[in-house]
């Protein structure tokens, strides 16, 4: 019941969004001697219920009812500039800049704006009202409401978060205060990083944007040569659509486009630099056991030179031991084949919850069934200790992977630099993952067949890829308005009886399809991973969905005015004539520029709901009506769905949003300021959230912070090819595109740079020679990397060729 109403949440929410980017009016054109006579015909047909007005050879209605269309006399096959033929297209942006869009996006900032300041408003009452779901991480909160125990080292260290206060937006200061080192030591490197990229987005959009609203858009505006007596609309007068073919102003941004490639770069390196202190400092306080620790795949199944099994603890360790040394070598553990194990467990367990049944008060059960029962929990208790013994036996031959604890953390930093066959693929050494967080069940796979469904996984997503033209265009044609009043007479008369409320339900019925499948894509992709790759560790299915989902976007949000329906033959043009997409790209994403003005001005809305958490206060609020008491209801509303607010999922849309404002900030300077707002709101927003109200997560150190990285250098390089197509179709030479095409020489060698010269993965050798004076922060989780069942023991101890890994 719970999932069921987080889902539908999701869905609405996610409509709403879509509906205020989306929505807009009917723009049709028509030629000038037919404007005015179809004006005073459609506007007998719409009535005083509607609007009709002529802008430019151009019919704006706005509140049309749906039967104007029915009989024929608005036939939307004739918008050509204002319209697209491409039901893909129509569906994802609906149309292209025309005369009116600056009425609209006002409107549009206007109504979001509003809706921001409800949510902020909202939010400081609910967080008051429901402190445990919007501010639960403070130390305050857990002692006094939930009435857990003061730490015993908060004396040293101090209470943190400290709590935000109680005034009624307290809570925007305790979010400007929140300092960055903070973050890093109380909620690990990718939390702190995800607030360090919303900085880095702010400070990027405000370097490019100002100095192109004050020095381009007057420039754009005075000296274009177009203007609105030429057809240009309002909105793009101050951009580059008012630049007239041949103007010397494509010679300027020829230079602009290296001056933005530039700064781009800088700051890029320069946050790269910054977090290499961060990671390195966070690697040398990994504490043990996994900073000493290393993760073996691909283990041979063969015998070593004393005739033990390498898939064995025995033979493993003696295969380590004879690398380094006896001393050397702390623990070792081969994954085993626990499938036996589980299914005896599983007996125990429900052995254990028969005789509990039975015994209890006014079950009625006589002395022999008691007995019996008795006699099966201890037959399933006897299976399972036979079946463990086994498993925990050194000789036991394992699965193809296995953990190595050394003593010392130089001799496991040797290890993992290792090759240890001929043939390199084999005893693959890796940085083990969180001990909590392995997926046992990855790492006991037989490679072959794991690879097997690996290239299955692939091929399903790019599946999902090809068959997301056909779902939406399919879905929305049975969903659309003009479908539904065909098979329900019901819609028709309600079309007819309230024109207002016809044109709000088209706006809806128009996306969605779209919203639903964009909704649930992250959920679609993670099952696709958990159920067909090697992960290896639940965290690292979030770094899979990240590099994913964001090219999912770039190709069906950013590139679908080129990519439109045709999704497979536009990649043959391309493969077949690599220079057409500068044309490609040239011909289509300047037309759509207003579209996405809106997109990111409704990512406000986006982000001011999540602030709400109203996924997490409608489970607590469910829970506590089905009476659990405050702490109960606390730990059944978290965490938020991984699958849509996890971090791989908000890294993926954070760095589109950027990418989409460095791709348009020459074409449309004015989206580097919304771009830059919607930073500064992320900031303020998830400062509060990531440190106050949403739990900690498995960290793995700064590794999404480096991909959104190296995506923000890939949507350097799709500006370039953009601006090079833009100015070699515009400028009256071809000199401006090739001055600014050879700036892709440069990001191209900047990319190269990126992953050479800055290793960040491992620490440099000479830093871990005095490993043992570094200060360790604490474990996220206690134990060590052996499976669980093979460490509960009856009498409570730990199998000998184990010890160490605790």
């Amino acid at each position: 019941m719970v999932c069921g109403c987080a889902i539908g949440l999701r869905v609405a929410v996610s409509l709403l969004v879509s509906f205020t980017c989306i929505h807009g009016l009917n723009d049709v054109r028509v030629q000038p001697k037919e404007s005015e006579r179809l004006r005073l015909l459609l506007a007998e047909v719409v009535g005083s219920g509607g609007d009709v007005s002529v802008v430019h050879d151009s019919i704006s209605l706005q509140n049309v009812p749906i039967e104007a269309k029915d009989q024929g006399l608005l036939d939307t096959s004739r918008q050509q500039p204002g319209g697209f033929k491409d039901p893909l297209i129509e569906q994802m942006i609906g149309k292209l800049n025309a005369e009116g869009d600056l009425q609209a996006f006002s409107t549009s900032l206007f109504w979001d704006s509003s809706f921001v300041m409800i949510c902020f408003l909202l939010f400081s009452i609910l967080r008051l009202i429901f402190p445990l779901v919007f501010q639960g991480n403070t130390d305050k909160m857990s002692d006094e409401v939930i009435g857990a125990k003061t730490r015993e080292n908060d004396d040293e260290r101090g209470a943190w978060p400290p709590p935000p206060g109680r005034g009624i937006l307290d809570w925007i200061w305790a979010s400007l205060v929140v300092r960055i080192d903070d973050v890093e030591v109380h909620r690990g490197l990718d939390t702190a990083m995800m607030l360090e990229f919303t900085q880095l987005c702010s400070k990027l959009s405000a370097a490019i944007g100002l100095p192109m609203c004050l020095v381009m858009c007057p420039l754009n505006f005075f000296f274009g040569g177009k203007g609105v007596s030429n057809g240009v609309d309002r909105l793009s007068t101050i951009s580059m659509a008012n630049i007239e073919t041949g103007s010397w102003l494509y010679w300027v941004y020829a230079v602009i486009v290296w001056l933005v490639v530039y700064v781009t770069e800088m700051l890029i390196f320069n946050a790269q630099d910054s977090f290499l202190k961060r990671r390195y400092r966070w690697l040398k306080a990994m504490p043990a056991p996994r900073s000493t620790t290393i993760l073996v795949e691909n283990i041979p199944d063969m015998r070593s030179d004393d005739g033990l099994e390498l898939c064995s603890d025995e033979g493993l360790r003696s295969f380590f031991e004879k690398m380094f040394s006896p001393e050397s070598v702390a623990a070792v553990h081969v994954v085993r084949y626990t499938q036996n194990l589980s299914y005896f467990k599983w007996k125990l367990e429900l052995a254990k919850r028969r005789h509990q049944e039975a015994e209890r008060d006014g079950a009625g059960s006589s002395r022999e069934v008691i007995e019996k029962l008795e006699e099966d929990v201890a037959r399933a208790t006897r299976e399972f200790e036979v079946e463990r013994a086994a498993l925990n036996s050194i000789k036991t031959k394992g699965a193809a992977s296995g953990f190595i604890t050394f003593t010392q953390r130089r001799d496991a930093e040797i290890a993992l630099r290792l090759q240890y066959f001929s043939d390199a693929e084999d005893c693959v050494a890796s940085s083990p993952p969180e001990a909590s967080d392995v997926r046992w069940c990855d790492l006991r796979a037989n490679p072959n067949v794991q690879a097997a469904r690996e290239r299955l996984g692939y091929l399903c997503v790019v599946g999902l890829y090809l068959a997301f033209t056909p779902l939406v265009v399919g879905v929305s044609s049975v969903t659309s308005l003009r479908h539904l009043q065909e098979i329900s007479p019901f819609v028709k008369k309600l079309v007819i009886a309230m024109p207002r409320f016809a044109v709000l339900l088209e706006g809806v019925l128009a996306s969605l399809a779209l919203t639903l499948f964009l909704s649930f894509l992250p959920t679609i992709l993670l099952l696709i991973f958990h159920h067909f790759l090697t992960l290896k560790a639940n965290a690292w299915a979030q770094l899979k969905l990240q590099g994913w989902y964001f090219w999912f976007q770039i190709v069906f949000v950013l590139l679908i005015t080129a990519v439109g329906s045709s999704f497979v033959e536009v990649a043959k043009q391309v493969m077949d004539r690599p220079s057409a997409l500068f044309s490609l790209l040239a011909d289509t994403l300047p037309s759509a520029t207003h579209f996405y003005l809106n997109f990111i001005v409704a990512q406000w809305v986006t982000h001011s709901l999540n602030l709400l958490r109203y996924m997490n206060l409608a489970k607590y609020i469910m829970a506590r009506l089905a009476y659990f008491d405050d702490r109960q209801a606390k730990e059944m509303s978290e965490p938020e769905d991984q699958d849509y607010f996890g971090i791989g999922s908000r890294s993926a849309r954070w760095t589109t949003n950027m990418v989409i404002g460095l791709v348009f900030c020459s074409l449309s300077p004015l989206i580097s300021v919304v771009v830059c707002i919607n930073f500064l709101l992320s900031r303020l927003i998830y400062g509060y959230l990531l440190v106050y109200a949403e739990t900690t997560k498995v960290d793995l150190g700064g590794v999404f912070f480096v991909r959104k990285l190296k995506h923000l250098q890939h949507g350097v390089i799709i500006y370039i090819i953009l601006m090079a197509g833009v100015l070699l179709k515009g400028a009256a030479t071809d000199g401006p595109a090739i001055l600014a095409g050879a700036s892709l020489l440069w990001a191209l060698r900047q990319r190269y740079k990126f992953d050479i010269n800055l290793q960040w993965e491992k620490l440099p050798f000479k830093e871990i020679v005095d490993d043992d004076s570094f200060k360790k922060r604490e474990a996220f989780a206690s134990g060590g990397y052996i499976e669980a069942d093979l460490l509960e023991q009856t009498d409570g101890r730990v199998p000998e060729q184990n010890k160490g890994t605790e």
